[in-house]
């Protein structure tokens, strides 16, 4: 809870477990009776979650599945180790975010921190009624979907939908959006953003494209995004749905107004202002910055990304994790965003066929007061309208062009650093914009098919052969093959000196200089791949004019 100081170990421990590792820690531990009852009586702060609503680390429970099935004390020890070693990598990556936040509340004139992230829960269903009656079903209920926002040391915002939008790309954008403008008098140069690992809402080029624009119109002169581990969630915007769920639940939440008023009362005691608000239109940013945007590709696996302008493009540079000491530059284009789109996005259109609430007064006239029935029928008549007379595009104001305005963008602003080329070991592939390539592999390896010119068999074309051998002195072991451009390849057999009527594989050693082409693989037909083949006839010219 956001004013109690608790301790969520993860999901999946048992006390058990908790005992048998502080045990092998240490050697004077009392029994694990009398643990038990201390925990119970005196460390009621410490709990392990009954249920994990989360998506679950492959890592976790892969290695908690091993140590459930073993007794074996050398292989407990290892998985053990091997589990802390992934615990403290992710503990690593909650520090960095931690950190981030400390900079945005003693400093807001230079950070702010967001994170944004939704809610997985079903008590924010309405109506919610203590005690329920019998007549009331699921179905009986509007099914609302909260987005959380924590703009750190400034706000907390509750973002609502009827499930009327899909829960993409758009709708992270969109609150991101409302975030600023509501903060747009006092913006810092840079925003940390943190985020869930998610490709469809949140690691995609859309959104990165989005971050890119931000920065391009100069609202922000750095941006960072960061992911934790698919599996591991942030506490603190857990904290938040925490708190709304547990006052949810104590209390009847009769319609939507009362709704909206419930999430800002549970946090009576927060140092900082809650609000909750529905979301009435998404733009279509997705659409919209569609055709100026480049793909991408290999973005999947960094888990930390950095935004900066140079040369006023809004390049990007990733690292694995935060504790990886270099950034890398993108492989292709450095720049995601190839041009600005002109106008305003248009509107995501509503779907309102899930959404089934005209018997819902009637059903709830013996259970609900008439303000909370007149509620009811006026979301209804509401809803109905915004189904029957889609909102035009050119009514809603495109929030870019306040910020734009309200922004104040000081000329004393300090300058920030544009990217370093900085190169490190990969743990990841670089993240490529621009079409995708299909890389060749140059350094050659025992088995590879190539393609050489040598002029004693200037002849002979193409002349390829299979690699047997790799020696220090750079030179190659080669097993020639006979064929053409378009027919199959195989192995070319020479008689045995002294033995009559025998062959052997013709195989010669060269020079890796005379190498003129990336090595490759026969195809399944046992031919050379197209690319061999192109490769070849732009070489030929080169060798027989």
């Amino acid at each position: 809870m956001p004013d109690r100081e608790s301790v969520n170990l993860p999901h999946g421990f048992t006390k058990r477990e908790v005992y048998r590792r502080i045990r092998q820690d240490n050697a004077e531990v009392c029994s694990e009776t009398h643990f038990k009852r201390i925990w119970r009586k005196e460390e009621q702060h410490i709990t392990i979650p009954k249920v994990n609503r989360f998506s679950k680390c492959d890592v976790c429970t892969e290695l908690k599945m091993k140590l459930g099935k073993t007794n074996d004390k050398d292989v407990r020890r290892q998985l053990i180790a091997q589990h802390q070693k992934h615990v403290e990598k992710q503990s690593s990556e909650r520090q960095k975010y931690y950190k981030h936040i400390r900079k945005a509340k003693s400093q807001p004139e230079k950070y702010m921190s967001v994170i944004i992230d939704g809610m997985d829960q079903h008590c924010t269903s309405i109506p919610q009624l203590h005690p329920t009656p019998k007549a009331l079903s699921y179905n009986d209920q509007l099914h609302t979907h909260i987005t959380g926002a924590l703009v750190h040391g400034r706000g907390q915002h509750a973002y609502i939908d009827f499930n009327e939008y899909p829960h993409d790309s758009n709708l992270t954008i969109n609150i991101l959006l409302n975030i600023l403008v509501r903060y747009a008098d006092s913006l810092p140069p840079v925003l940390y953003l943190q985020l869930d690992n998610t490709s469809r809402e949140n690691k995609n080029r859309h959104l990165f494209s989005f971050l890119s624009l931000l920065l391009e119109l100069n609202i922000f002169k750095k941006i960072k995004v960061g992911f934790l581990m698919v599996g591991h969630t942030h506490e603190d915007i857990d904290q938040f749905f925490s708190r709304i769920a547990t006052h949810l639940k104590k209390r009847s939440t009769p319609s939507f107004p009362k709704l909206l008023q419930a999430i800002p009362a549970a946090f009576h005691k927060a140092h900082c202002p809650t609000t909750a608000e529905r979301i009435l239109h998404l733009f279509d940013v997705r659409k919209w910055l569609l055709p100026h945007q480049h793909s991408m590709c290999y973005h999947s696996k960094p888990h930390i990304f950095k935004f900066a302008l140079h040369q006023g493009k809004a390049t990007l540079q990733t690292k694995d994790w935060s504790t990886t000491p270099h950034w890398r530059d993108t492989t292709g284009i450095n720049h995601i965003l190839s041009s600005h789109p002109d106008g305003q996005p248009t509107l995501v259109e509503k779907s309102f066929a899930d959404i089934n609430i005209i018997h819902l007064p009637d059903k709830l006239q013996p259970y609900l007061e008439e303000v909370d029935i007149e509620a009811w029928r006026s979301l209804y008549e509401l809803l109905t309208l915004e189904e029957e007379e889609n909102e035009e595009d050119s009514t809603v104001r495109w929030p870019i062009c306040d910020l734009l305005i309200m922004a104040k963008q000081p000329t004393d602003r300090p300058q920030l650093e544009e990217h370093a080329c900085n190169t490190e070991d990969e743990t990841f592939r670089q993240v490529h914009i621009g079409p995708k390539v299909k890389e060749q592999r140059t350094e050659v390896r025992e088995r590879d098919m190539v393609a050489t010119y040598l002029p004693e068999y200037s002849t002979h074309w193409p002349q390829v052969g299979c690699i047997r051998s790799v020696h220090e002195d750079k030179s190659l072991q080669i097993e020639w093959y006979t064929g053409t451009l378009t027919s199959k390849w195989k192995e070319v057999k020479v008689p045995v000196k002294g033995q009559k009527g025998r062959k052997q594989l013709w195989v010669e050693t060269i020079d890796s200089s005379s190498v003129i082409l990336p090595p490759f693989s026969l195809t399944a037909g046992e031919k050379l791949p197209l690319q061999t083949v192109n490769g070849l006839r732009e070489k030929h010219s080169s060798y027989f004019q």
